[in-house]
C-alpha cells in the first residue's frame, strides 16, 4: 500500500507541502524537496475521495508527523484546501502560503478558459477538444491516458515558459479529481469558500504568476476582504507551475525562503 505521506528533510518536521489537483499526487515535490534543504517537510498523499476526506488525511499527516504549527504551503487546489483548514485548525498553523491558488469566488471563473483558449493554436484547440471527449466517453486505462493528455495540454496553456521536466504525478485516479472537484465547485458557488478567510488567524502569503490564466488580481482582492494579515506577491514571466518557469523559478525560491524564515 501507498505511503500517505512523504518525509523530506530532517526531523522536525514544521512544513507541509501540499499538491494541488485534486488528485496530483507528488506534484508538491519539487519545492518540498528545495525547502527541505533547510527544513523538515511533510508531503501528503491526499488520497480520500472527497473535500472532508482530503481535509482529514491532511489533519491526519500533521497529528503523525508535524511538530505543530506548522506551515503550510498549498499549491493550486492544494492552496484551497489548505486555506479551509487553517480556517478551521488555526491552532495547527503558523502561517499559511498559497502557491498559485484557484480563484475563491464563482464570477472569477469565467475568464480562466476563454484564456487558455486563446493561448493555443488552431491544431491545440481540436487536440484539446479530441481528448476532453475520449475522457469523458472511456473508462479504465484509456480514461487515465486521456487524463494525463488533457493535464499536460492545460499545463503547457497555463505556462509562461517552462523548462522541460517529467512528470512528477505518482497516481492517476480521474474519479479522484471529479469527486473532490465537485465539493469545492458547490461551496464557492455557494460563496462559502472565501469566508473561511475570516476564520484565519495566522498570516497568509499569496504568491502567483501574472501569466496563470486564474487571475492574480481576483484572488488578491478576494483574500484582502477577508484574511486580516495579509501579503500578495506577484511574480512576472510566470504562469501555474513557479518552480518549473524558467524566468520566474529563483525569485520564487528566494520569496518562499524569505516567508519561510521570517
Amino acid at each position: 500500500m501507498m505511503n500517505k505521506v512523504r518525509l523530506h528533510g530532517q526531523p522536525p518536521y514544521s512544513l507541509v507541502a501540499v499538491h494541488g489537483g485534486p488528485g496530483g499526487v507528488g506534484e508538491a515535490r519539487p519545492f518540498a524537496e528545495e525547502i527541505a534543504k533547510d527544513y523538515g517537510v511533510i508531503e501528503p498523499f491526499l488520497l480520500s475521495e472527497s473535500l472532508e476526506g482530503q481535509l482529514d488525511d491532511l489533519k491526519a499527516a500533521n497529528e503523525q508527523h508535524a511538530d505543530a504549527p506548522v506551515i503550510l504551503i498549498g499549491h493550486s487546489y492544494g492552496a484551497m484546501l489548505s486555506y479551509i483548514f487553517a480556517a478551521r485548525h488555526p491552532t495547527l498553523v503558523k502561517k499559511l502560503v498559497l502557491v498559485s491558488s484557484g480563484v475563491l469566488e464563482a464570477e472569477d471563473t469565467e475568464q480562466i478558459n476563454k484564456t487558455r483558449l486563446s493561448r493555443l493554436s488552431d491544431e491545440q484547440k481540436d487536440k484539446l477538444e479530441s481528448v476532453r471527449n475520449k475522457y469523458v466517453d472511456s473508462n479504465g486505462e484509456v480514461k487515465n491516458q486521456a487524463f494525463m493528455e488533457l493535464f499536460t495540454l492545460v499545463q503547457q496553456a497555463d505556462a509562461y515558459d517552462l523548462l522541460p521536466h517529467e512528470s512528477d504525478l505518482e497516481v492517476v485516479r480521474p474519479h479522484l479529481y471529479e469527486s473532490v472537484w465537485k465539493d469545492v465547485v458547490a461551496l464557492r458557488d455557494s460563496s462559502d469558500l472565501v469566508k473561511f478567510g475570516s476564520k484565519i488567524a495566522c498570516p497568509v502569503v499569496a504568491i502567483h504568476g501574472e501569466y496563470d490564466p486564474r487571475s492574480g488580481q481576483a484572488i488578491k482582492e478576494s483574500l484582502s476582504k477577508h484574511v486580516r494579515d495579509f501579503e500578495f506577491i506577484s511574480l512576472g514571466k510566470c504562469g501555474h507551475y513557479p518552480w518549473y518557469e524558467k524566468r520566474a523559478k529563483d525569485r520564487f525560491y528566494s520569496e518562499l525562503r524569505r516567508i519561510v524564515n521570517e
